[in-house]
Order: C-alpha cells, then structure tokens, then sequence
C-alpha cells in the first residue's frame, strides 16, 4: 500500500514495492536505515523510492530493533501495533474509541516482552517484522453439530435422568487466535476501501431489495439496512476518510469482532441480534454479505444499468471485485472458525454469485456448495428448528426458511449435474416458515403472538406470496425430486420403479390440493396467459415449470428403466415446450428478472427440446413414414428452430455467463439435428451447386422459356402482374425434380416421389 496526502489507502503502482507497517515507540513508521541515518523523509516502502532514486536499493532495509545492541533485556513497551493477538470478547469498546483518539495509557504494570538476540539482517526478511508471540486461547461457544451416534453423546446420554449433571463434563471446545499480522491488515484495509462510497453502497443495496432476486435473499432487507445504517453511523467518517491509521484500527476490531461468538438467547428480539454485528461489533461475515448483494445488484439486467452507467463501471467489474471482497471476508471467517448464521448466509450467498458468474458445471462451484451443505449440518439446522431458551423465535424462522433453499438448491444442482445428493430428506427435518420478511423483522409482543398463530396455519393469512411462501409450496416437490432422482441414480429392478413412480405421480396430486389457491391456479396455462406479470407471476411459472419438469424425469426414469413406451415422455416435453416457448416470447417476464426468465428458458427448454428433437429425427428416419406421427413435423420444427434464436439471444446477453457451455453446446447439437432433418437425401454426396457459365445459363434458359411456354395459356391475356409462378426459377426445392424436362417423365417422377421424407 501506499499512502497518498488525502489519506486513503491505494494499491502502489510499481509491485517491486512493499508498504512497511512497523512502527516506533513514539507511533510513527519506521524509516530505513539509509534515510533513517541520513535524517531524510522516507515513504517507508522496501525500496523505498529515495533509496531507488539514489540507486542504492541493496543497502535499504529496516532494522529490527535500530540503536540497541544484541543483548538479553527486559523491555517495557508493547507489541507493535501492527500485529497483534486477537484478546478475548470485552475488549471492542475500548478500541472502538481508539479508532478515533489514541487511547491513552492506563496505570499498572505494563506487559513484558523478552527481546531476544537478533538475527542476521536481510533487507527481504525484516521488513515488515512479523508477530511470533504466544497466541492466546479464546474460548468459542459455537461448537459444532454432535448426533446421537457420537462418542460424546455416548459418554454424556441419561446422565441427568440418573442425578448426574452432565454440563461439567462435557468437553471445551476452543479456537487458537488469529495473530492480527501485518498481511491480514494489509487485505482488510483492502476490503473496508470499497466501502468509502457509502452512497453508491446503499443504491446498489436498494437497487438489489427492490429487485426480484433481493426477495430470496438469505439476508432479509430489514436486517441488512439495519447493518448498513449503524456501520456507517459508527464508523462512517473513518471509512469516508480512508486514513491509514483510523482503517487500521478499524480492520483490528474487526478481526476481534469475527472470532468472538454472538451472545444471544430466546428473549433476544431481532433489534438486539441485529445489532450483535455491526457498529461497535462489526465483522467480516457481514462486510462480505454487503459485497455480495452489491455484486447482486449487478446482475438484475435493466434496474442496474442506470448505476452502472453513473458510476462509469460494468457488470462484469463490479461482479469481479465484489466477488473477491466476498471471498476474502470468507477466508477471514474460516481464518476465525467461526459458526453462526452470518456465516452461514455468506457461505450461501457467494455459492449463489460464483454459480451465477461460473455456471454449475464448474468444479469451484461445486465444491463451494459442498462446503455449504457442510455448514448447514454443522450447524445441526438438518434437525428440527424450534424457538427455545437459547434461539429466538424469529431466528428459528429465518433458519427454517435457510433450510429450505438449502435443500431445494442442492437436489436441483444434483439432477442438474446427474450426481447423488449431498442433503436428504431422510436426515432433515422439513418443517417450513409461514412469515413474510417484513414480519420476521417485527417488534413487540404482537409479533411474538402473530408468529407462533401464523405457524398453526397452513398459509399466510394476509394471502402474501413472496419468496417465503414460495419455498413452502416448493419444498415438498423438492422431496418428490430426491425420490425421481434416486429411481434414476439407483440400482432397482424394473418392477421396484413402477411402484416408486405410481407412489410419487400420487404424492403429486395429493401435493396440489394443498398449495394456496394462488398457485394452485398455475396448473392451468391459460390462466397465466392473460394475467397481469408480476413478480407472483414469475413465481407461478417457475413452480409451474419446476413441477412439470419433475413429472419429465419421471416419464424418462419410466422409459430407460421401466420400458415404458416413450409417449408419456413426448406429451409432457411437448407441453413443456409449448410454455418455453410462449415465456421466451413475454417481454414482461423479462423485465420483472431477466436472468431468472432466460435461465429457466434455457435449462428446461434445453431438457424438452433435446428429447424433442432427437424422437423427431429417429421419426425422419423410419423406413415408412407413419400416417399420424406422434410429432407434428411442421410444428415442431418450427418450435425448435424458434428455441434455437432463442438460445442464440441468451448466449450474447452477459446476466447469463454461468451456464454459457450449456446454451452453446445445446445450440450446436439443436442445429446440427435441424440441418439433418431439413438437409435432402444425400446431400453431402451431391456436388455443390456453383454458377452457372454463360452457355449453360443460356441452355438451362432456353428449356425454362420451352417449359414456361407449354404451361401458361395463349390466350392473349396480360400476366405481366402475375409474376409468382415465373418466379419459380429462382425458388430452390432442395429436391431433384426432373421438372424441365418432358411431361411424361415429371409425372412418372412425381408417382414415385416419397412425400414423406
């Protein structure tokens, strides 16, 4: 880093620099020692640039301990600032206040550090000089998730039953400190820098909640907007500011923050836990969740654009560097071993923005959805969720609504990808939430009543639908999906899959007659034809596709396992087919969330228009031509084509990078069937046809005029207006028709002509 006269903390421009962070006693950076010696302004880098001016980078290095000698000694003075142990939980508020005027020393007997004899000298190695102190034991409450089958459970099960109390014996879990070292204060100052544009911070924030995806955001906007306010409230000046030793101080309490576990209980109403971290107690989770929803609100297509253009940037930069703010504060977080819900949250949400730049096929994705699901059941949250003594009731809530994406995400990925499942819902508890976002973030005793009247029921009262109630129809097909997907991955005998497929296609219509009435509707097409599109809309069509394309996994499970007859499979493909279309065509599905429209336009129409495609050209090819095809040729063909401009679209729009190898090898294998099913017989063995030369274009117009003359009546009349039929010159059949030759041999070849081909 380097530090310019406004104060804010940049990149150096040239790489063989290194900023040098150590400081004296009296709190200044050190200066090397030829400037040091020299009396003479140093820009404390290693080179710094008077050394590099005055050619003699090889003397320039920073002394460990300068005007002492190597001797064994007591010293009175505390560790360099520049990297510090992380202390135990207590000690924010005092920093907090130092961040703004140095603290001033307090009475008693200060620490001792033993200086031992100093190395040898090397310019590279002692600057900057790295904490190797003893690292402190910091007690971490959030354990990880232990089942029934545990030695511990073991050790510990039906001693209270017994009269012996089992608290004391169960074992501390604790996590090493994290030495604060001068890198990690390097990277931290790093990740606070973007947050100097607090305005641009807070549009993108609300550009993102006001959009579609922001409604199944793991963090709810209330939460997230409370976090944003007190940041800004407590540190706002310091972040604005960017002055390098106020950031610093800022990127400790933050490291000291992370590793310290939240302290809440079952009376802790959401303003308290919300306020748990942020302002005095902020920490990384919740730094890298605000770089995630940023990068969010790049990717919702038209109401980004506007931000974009003002702030002179593009998607893909503002998806790049938040995307790796996001990745650091994860790093920093895993640094800690933290186990909470913010954690959890900036697990999910960087899963969801790396999936979204990189597409689900890639091995990086995969595998930070594994360690999502790792998270998720360390966190013990597979069990069932109540609010106790230790979790609040609005927390439970949000951690049942988690749960759910969780779940539905992971078996969509695994049908997706054709892999077995990482959750299952034999191991986890699917009881779903019945709240809106804005109630979870309600105060008051009224809330505490509504919530737990809310739960008795089946849906919410208010007829709200948003991503919470969306998940809670969802979920119990997501299951009837795991069950598809394990007749498809398993080994069963062909009996085994057609009892398992009659049991699911009945759990399905048992499932329908439970969804609230407004998205029952969506089994009827027509009704979502002329409805006004709204985000309910958007919602309706995506169960709607989602619920069809588990009855298409089934029929295909049916036809490759079972040997059932393959037009089950068509007819559902076919009305698959028939609403991609028509969503693809729907400007204003577009508008609510382009990147949700096109991707289900490309994934399930990529599923139907594959299998279509293939029947229709194994159709084209049966030796005789049956009279009712179980594909309409005309129609589908037109279909497939339409889906191929389609993808063709999708692949130059940038909201969908992800899943680019998908459209373009699907695109490449849609056009190659279409060429073979509208290329004529023998196409390739038929030499090209070049132009014509200058006699053959006279012969070949000399029999056109011969044949014309025979076919168009001499009686007198003017059919200079009537030009269509002497057009047809110009007009290619593709087909070898002897039509300018004789009359006998054009009807001879036109009884023998097969029509069908």
């Amino acid at each position: 880093m380097d530090h310019e006269p406004g104060g804010q903390v940049i990149q150096l421009q040239q790489t063989s620099q290194t900023f040098v962070g150590k400081y004296r006693r009296n709190r200044k950076l050190q200066s090397c020692e030829p400037c040091r010696k020299s009396k003479l302004a140093c820009d404390h880098s290693v080179p710094c640039g008077r050394c590099i001016r005055r050619q003699c980078v090889d003397k320039c290095f920073y002394h460990p301990n300068p005007l002492t000698r190597n001797r064994q000694a007591v010293s009175h003075t505390a560790p360099a600032p520049s990297v510090l142990p992380v202390s135990p939980a207590g000690s924010s508020h005092r920093l907090v206040q130092s961040i703004e005027a140095p603290a001033s020393p307090k009475p008693g007997k200060p620490p001792r550090v033993v200086c031992r004899e100093a190395p040898a000298v090397h310019r590279a190695s002692s600057a900057p000089l790295l904490y190797h102190g003893h690292e402190e034991v910091v007690h971490n409450d959030a354990q990880s998730f232990l089942g029934s089958t545990s030695v511990t459970s073991m050790l510990t099960e039906d001693l209270e039953k017994l009269g012996v109390p089992s608290v004391d014996l169960q074992t501390t879990f604790s996590a090493q400190s994290v030495a604060i070292s001068y890198d990690r204060i390097q990277k931290g100052c790093e990740v606070l820098a973007f947050l100097k544009n607090d305005s641009m911070i807070y549009q993108f924030i609300n550009c993102f909640y006001g959009s579609w995806e922001g409604d199944g955001a793991f963090c709810i906007e209330p939460i997230m907007k409370m976090w944003l306010a007190e940041l800004l409230r407590f540190h706002g000046n310091v972040l604005k500011s960017q002055s390098p030793d106020k950031i610093r101080k800022l990127c400790e309490l933050t490291w000291r923050n992370t590793q310290s576990p939240l302290a809440y209980n079952g009376n802790t109403s959401p303003k308290q836990w919300i306020l748990l971290s942020t302002g005095a107690n902020i920490r990384w989770d919740v730094i890298g969740l605000i770089a995630c929803y940023v990068a969010g609100a790049a990717t919702t297509g038209d109401n980004a654009k506007k931000l974009l253009e003002e702030y002179h940037t593009t998607r893909e930069a503002v998806m790049s560097s938040m995307g790796d703010i996001a990745a650091t504060c994860l790093t920093f977080c895993r640094e800690c071993e933290i186990l909470d819900d913010t954690f959890l949250w900036l697990v999910a949400e960087y899963y969801t923005l790396i999936s979204f730049a990189k597409g689900d096929v890639n091995s990086t994705v995969y595998r930070a959805g594994a360690e999502l699901c790792s998270t998720f059941l360390e966190m013990g949250l597979h069990q069932d969720i109540r609010a106790n003594t230790g979790v609040p009731p609005f927390l439970a809530q949000i951690r049942k609504q988690v749960r759910s994406v969780i779940y539905s995400c992971e078996i969509s990925i695994s049908v997706f990808l054709g892999r077995p499942p990482r959750l299952s819902y034999r191991y986890i508890n699917l009881d779903t939430s019945d709240f809106t976002n804005a109630e979870t973030s309600a105060e008051g005793s009224e809330y505490i009543a509504d919530l737990w009247r809310i739960l008795e029921g089946k849906c919410h009262p208010n007829g709200r639908t948003r991503a919470t109630t969306f998940w809670k129809v969802w979920i119990d097909f997501a299951v009837l999906r795991e069950q598809i997907l394990e007749l498809a991955l398993g080994n069963l005998p062909a009996n085994e899959v057609l009892k398992r497929a009659d049991d699911i296609q009945q759990k399905a219509k048992e499932q329908w007659t439970k969804v609230p009435a407004l998205y029952a509707r969506c089994r009827d097409e027509e009704l979502l034809v002329g409805a006004k599109k709204t985000g309910v809309t958007l919602y309706g069509h995506i169960l709607r596709q989602s619920t069809q394309a588990n009855e298409f996994l089934l029929q295909r499970v049916l036809f490759q396992k079972a040997g059932a007859s393959a037009e089950g499979l068509i007819k559902v493909a076919q009305q698959m087919f028939k609403d991609i279309i028509r969503i693809s065509e729907d400007p204003e599905l577009t508008k609510i969330s382009a990147a949700n429209t096109n991707h289900m336009v490309a994934i399930h129409g990529l599923r139907c228009a594959a299998v279509l495609a293939v029947e229709l050209l194994r159709q084209e090819q049966l030796p005789v031509y049956p009279k009712e095809p179980l594909l309409p040729r005309s129609q589908t063909i037109q279909d497939l084509s339409v889906f191929v401009s389609r993808l063709d679209l999708i692949l130059k729009v940038e909201l969908l990078q992800g899943i680019f190898s998908v459209c373009e090898q699907g695109r490449k294998v849609l056009t190659r069937i279409l060429d073979k099913i509208l290329s004529p017989p023998n196409a390739a063995d038929r030499p090209c046809q070049s132009c014509p030369t200058g006699h053959q274009q006279a012969h070949q117009q000399s029999e056109l005029d011969a044949f014309q003359a025979g076919m168009v009546p001499n009686d007198g009349a003017d059919y200079s207006g009537h030009t269509s039929f002497m057009a047809m010159d110009d007009f290619n059949f593709a087909i070898d028709a002897p039509y300018l030759g004789p009359d006998h041999d054009f009807r001879q070849w036109l009884e023998n002509m097969d029509w069908s081909v």
